[in-house]
């Protein structure tokens, strides 16, 4: 399948992604309702609750809210976004800190049940390398959902601080500063990361991180709201549009098909089932009846026999195909 290239010409139309980050009461949440058009906030800790009156008296504009601590309801969310269901022009996660604490959390009482299953006691329980990489998946899988939203996204989070030194070099740790308070590959994604403080009385965000080059790096806004990037959401938001960022665990799946012993032959096998509009699964009821085993996946076959089927499905007719895969499936059923 040849390779699709974009050029520099084609300028993509996208959505402007943020993390803010900051002490309590330094004005996060106010931040995400100031002004921004169409807010739907994922409200993890109630911060929303003393900002509801204050949208009847007009201060805000009306927003909507998903009150909970639940990543699976967060996706659910996203899901009726992403279909239309639920409009949304601007998404805010508060407080996305919150939020990766409660999947972690979940990864270390999987691994208690775990335990307790083995018939160990409880306090043997430890979460293993595989453990924290599904910890990591999910939470990839989550920020690049987000990334490719066709709406602007506000990930709000604690700060924590930041050190180096110790271990790496045998220095004395030293803290240089404050980061988000979060996996570290939560702001991989954002366009623009910016701290929030509070100093006599005033608000101000520091600008850490910028994509767009409408801001120098930690050059300080002044009461950030909507109005100080409407700007450059109105210029990033006109071009065609913008091809989905894949997700790590779908790209993963693609190079472990490669790292199998018929990767080049399943990779055209599934070139000529696609020139046939039928899926791997289709190819696998095929497959399988005729090498009268069961064929769990395509990568399970040997170089041969991918290219004997390639060969096979590729003189076929796609209409004599699509019959076979129905009889065969019906025969399952049955």
């Amino acid at each position: 399948m040849p390779v699709k290239l974009e050029t520099s010409d084609d300028v993509v139309a996208k959505r402007l992604k943020l993390a803010v980050y900051g002490e309590k009461g330094v004005g996060k949440t106010h931040f995400a309702l100031k002004g921004w058009p169409d807010v739907v906030i994922v409200d993890t800790e109630g911060g929303t609750t003393f900002f509801r009156p204050r949208a009847l008296k007009g201060e805000f504009a009306r927003f909507r809210v998903l009150q909970t601590k639940s990543l699976a309801k967060v996706n659910e969310l996203l899901d009726e976004i992403e279909t239309g269901k639920t409009k949304c022009g601007t998404l805010a996660i508060d407080s996305t800190s919150v939020l990766h604490d409660v999947v972690r959390d979940a990864a270390a009482v999987a691994a208690e049940r775990r335990t307790v299953r083995q018939g160990k006691d409880i306090d043997e329980a430890n979460m293993t390398p595989r453990d924290w990489g599904l910890v990591h998946r999910r939470w990839s899988s989550f920020m690049t959902r987000l990334y490719n939203l066709d709406a602007n996204t506000i990930l709000l989070g604690r700060s924590r601080d930041q050190y180096e030194g110790g271990e790496q070099d045998g220095s004395a740790l030293k803290r240089i500063g404050t980061t988000f308070d979060a996996d570290r590959r939560t702001l991989y994604q954002p366009d623009v990361v910016m701290e929030m403080v509070v100093s006599k009385g005033k608000r101000y965000g520091y600008i850490r991180k910028d994509r767009t080059g409408a801001f120098p790096i930690d050059s300080r806004v002044v009461d950030p709201s909507y109005e100080t990037f409407r700007a450059v959401i109105e210029e990033i938001g006109v071009g065609v549009a913008a091809s989905a960022l894949e997700e790590d665990a779908d790209a993963a799946v693609a190079e472990a098909d490669e790292l199998t012993p018929a990767g080049p032959e399943v990779r055209a096998l599934r070139d000529v089932l696609a020139s046939k509009n039928l899926t791997d699964d289709d190819g696998a009821i095929l497959i399988g009846a005729k090498l009268h085993r069961p064929i769990p996946s395509l990568t399970v076959l040997t170089p041969a026999e991918a290219r004997k089927m390639a060969e096979g499905i590729s003189g076929t007719e796609a209409e004599a195909l699509r019959a076979a895969v129905e009889r065969l499936s019906s025969k399952e059923i049955a």
